[in-house]
């Protein structure tokens, strides 16, 4: 073979070798970037923000389209977004029907499932869940009022602060009390702020009525002192002669309300 035809075969093989060369370090750069898009979609999918994780990849897909995993999370990631959304439109029809609880239910689920939806149902009908929950709120406290001023009438009739009796029924108020504080807070949306306007009156004049008498525990720390507390106020109206009620509170309604909420009086 002559030693031209030794060069040629020479330069193909080197030119061959090289290709091959470049293709493995082309194989190589290919998965290592599948490798760093996988780590940044599976966070991505670990926290629930899966449009990311699906963008990411879609990355992955351009560069390996028989990438099994990747496929594999992609098609649970499209049955997770429409659970979620499915839940959606049922909470929507549940609210539709008058259904808040279960409606509420339904959208905190899609919630959990999926967070990073761009359909926030609940943020999107917060103002709707906040009335339902205001009025709520209000008629437990007037109903929490009611119950008390039973009890606070059969003391005046007797006069007796001393029984059983009257211990246990005070204690029975507790629960309820704890949890309406608990629950008390002041509205977030601009819907359910203008709801409340015209029922503060009222609602801040049943919150000063039982606080004075300790039937909502600001002052307690524990059940005794809570039963106590307001058989000491009871004892002050029987003094009285009367069981005492928004103006014939020796406090006005401002007053009471800016002793136990702070906050309250610096606004002012």
């Amino acid at each position: 073979m002559g030693n031209w035809k030794r060069g040629r075969m020479m330069a193909v093989l080197v030119a061959v070798l090289s290709l091959l060369m470049l293709t493995a370090c082309e194989d190589r750069f290919k998965q290592q970037q599948i490798g760093e898009f996988m780590q940044v979609a599976d966070a991505a999918y670990e926290r629930k923000d899966f449009e990311s994780a699906e963008l990411v990849y879609g990355r992955i897909l351009k560069l390996d389209p028989e990438h099994e995993e990747t496929k594999r999370k992609v098609q649970e990631i499209a049955g997770i977004i429409d659970q979620a959304n499915d839940l959606i439109r049922q909470g929507d029809k549940a609210l539709k029907e008058g259904d808040l609880s279960e409606a509420q239910r339904l959208f905190s689920e899609a919630e959990d499932m999926h967070p990073y939806n761009e359909d926030d149902a609940m943020e999107r009908n917060k103002a709707q869940f906040e009335i339902a929950d205001i009025r709520a709120h209000i008629e437990r406290l007037a109903a929490l009022r009611v119950q008390f001023r039973q009890i606070a009438a059969e003391v005046k009739r007797k006069e007796d602060l001393s029984s059983k009796k009257l211990s246990a029924e005070l204690l029975a108020l507790l629960p309820e009390a704890q949890l309406l504080l608990a629950t008390s807070s002041e509205p977030k949306t601009m819907e359910a702020r203008q709801y409340v306007e015209p029922l503060a009156e009222e609602r801040d004049a049943i919150i000063a009525e039982l606080s004075f008498y300790g039937v909502l525990p600001f002052l307690a720390t524990n059940e005794e002192e809570y039963v106590e507390n307001i058989k000491e106020m009871l004892a002050y109206s029987i003094k009285e002669g009367v069981y005492l009620k928004g103006e014939d509170l020796p406090l006005s309604v401002d007053a009471i309300l800016d002793g136990i909420y702070p906050d309250r009086a610096k606004e002012k």
